[in-house]
């Protein structure tokens, strides 16, 4: 058997909404909210490395977030972390 790949732990915001379909969905599979998100994000990044900036744009406009034109926006720890 080979051994298991490692995983990190990482911190995401998601509307309560998006949030209870997701946990809905992982009862209905018997399986961890956390799975249900791993696979989502896998089948996201599947693509060529456009692909998945162009999906992953797609992705925070339909969920309602602010999405800059152009350039990277860099936050601190204490930014991602305000609203906590």
């Amino acid at each position: 058997m080979g051994k298991a790949e490692a995983t990190t732990n990482m911190t995401i915001r998601l509307r309560s909404s998006l949030l209870q379909r997701v946990r809905q969905r992982a009862r209905e599979r018997q399986t961890s909210a956390n799975r249900i998100v791993e696979e989502a994000v896998e089948r996201l990044v599947g693509g060529q490395p456009d692909d998945v900036y162009i999906r992953l744009h797609e992705l925070a406009k339909a969920s309602g977030l602010r999405v800059p034109s152009g350039g990277v926006r860099r936050f601190t720890r204490d930014e991602l972390h305000e609203d906590e």
